[in-house]
């Protein structure tokens, strides 16, 4: 498995929670307490995130962390 296979389902999932709240990405961005181009990169797959990064914005979604990382 490549870096691209789980980079772009997280970053798909992660846009489709953020759309299901209703917020965009520097509203997810301030509440997460991290750079709008961090949320940018990540849903564009352009960016690896840390376990901390992808915590915070589990916490800002108001979901658990594994569900980001739980691919359809």
């Amino acid at each position: 498995m490549n870096k691209q296979q789980i980079l772009k389902p997280f970053g798909k999932k992660l846009k489709k929670e953020r759309n299901n709240k209703g917020l965009s990405q520097l509203e997810l961005a301030i509440s997460a307490k991290v750079g709008l181009s961090t949320v940018s990169m990540a849903e564009t797959a352009k960016q690896d995130l840390t376990m901390k990064t992808i915590y915070k914005l589990a916490k800002a979604l108001e979901i658990e962390p594994y569900k980001l990382l739980k691919f359809d």
